[in-house]
Parts: C-alpha cells; sequence; structure tokens
C-alpha cells in the first residue's frame, strides 16, 4: 500500500470518527432513543453526507479540468485545515441545542448542510486525494457513496456506543489518549500529502 493510500485511509478514519456534530448528536440520539428508534436520523445524516460529497468532488473536478494550477493551492490549505483539525480535536466544546434537536431524518440531512466539518471535509478529501480516490465524474459517485457509507458506518458505530462511550470519555485520561491518536492521524495525513 502505498504511502498516499495509508494518508488518504489515516484521514478518512481520525476525521470521520473524531467527535463532531454527526457523531456528538449520533451519540446523544443512541442514548436517548436506542439505535433502532434513531435510524432514520443516521440514514439523513448519511444522504446529507452523500450529497455534500458529490459536490466536493465535482468541483473539485471542474477546477481541476478548467483550472489545472489550483491544486498546488487547495493542496496548501488543505494542509492547513488539517493542521487546525489537529489542535481543534483538543479543544473542548459544548453544544448543547445540537443535542436538543430533534432526532429525525429531515433533521439529520438538514445538520450535514451546515455541518462545516463535513463541508471542509469533502472540500480537503477531493482537493488533496482527488487522483487517488477517483479519476472521472462516475468515480466521483462511486466515491461518494463509499464515503457515505463510512460516514453511516461511524454514526451508526457512536450510537451503539452511547453511553458507554460517554461514560469512558468521561475519563480525562482516556479523552486525552483518544484525542492523541486521531490528531497524530492527521499530522501523518497533512504531512504525507504535502511532501507529496
Amino acid at each position: 500500500m502505498s504511502p498516499d493510500t495509508l494518508a488518504l485511509i489515516a484521514y478518512i478514519f481520525s476525521t470521520t470518527f473524531t467527535p463532531g456534530p454527526n457523531n456528538i448528536t449520533a451519540t446523544a440520539a443512541g442514548v436517548t432513543f436506542g439505535v433502532k428508534r434513531s435510524l432514520p436520523y443516521l440514514w439523513g445524516i448519511a444522504l446529507g453526507f452523500f450529497l455534500l460529497m458529490i459536490a466536493s468532488g465535482y468541483c473539485s473536478y471542474f477546477l481541476r479540468l478548467k483550472f489545472a494550477n489550483i491544486a498546488s493551492i487547495i493542496k496548501y490549505l488543505g494542509f492547513a485545515y488539517m493542521l487546525w483539525l489537529c489542535v481543534s480535536i483538543f479543544i473542548e466544546r459544548e453544544n448543547s441545542s445540537l443535542q436538543k434537536k430533534k432526532y429525525t431524518f429531515a433533521n439529520g440531512m438538514l445538520l450535514q448542510l451546515i455541518n462545516p466539518k463535513v463541508i471542509l471535509y469533502g472540500i480537503t478529501l477531493y482537493g488533496m486525494f482527488f487522483k487517488i480516490l477517483t479519476r472521472n465524474g462516475l468515480g466521483i459517485l462511486l466515491s461518494a457513496i463509499g464515503l457515505a457509507l463510512f460516514g453511516f458506518l461511524a454514526v451508526l458505530t457512536w450510537c451503539s456506543a452511547g453511553s458507554a462511550l460517554n461514560r469512558r470519555l468521561n475519563d480525562r485520561r482516556v479523552r486525552l489518549v483518544f484525542k492523541g491518536a486521531m490528531s497524530a492521524l492527521l499530522l501523518y495525513s497533512a504531512f504525507t500529502i504535502l511532501l507529496d
């Protein structure tokens, strides 16, 4: 497996599974309603995620066709964003308003359309890893489906682990180790692509 492919996998895993609006609300939904009653909300998240990946992929494709030199600019912007993500993982945030929303399919989908983490994730992913993910329009569709399914797996995991994960992450040492591991994966991804 090439270093670029390893960097892509590390980026997808660390970004998809770290706490953010999707995973936090999925955890809250799991604790409140259980997995079965939370599924419409989780599928809404997956659909919104898919729509953003399609938009990001086709925007990157169009920009690469029309403005070939933009790839290096996107590469450095993506690198800066990934460094910011490494730091932001350690910043504690309380967002009770997100957890008070109703867990419906529509709210799950709408959460994606205003979720800056997913928007920047899609732009960075297709901007930095375009050659690995796809080379044409059909590849964008297939990669977006795969990424959305992986995103669904992440929110399903957080939903399923709900209360147990919350209890474990309340332990400061466990939370610090988790955040450190996710930051290390992001740093690896960022520097691998920058040095490519």
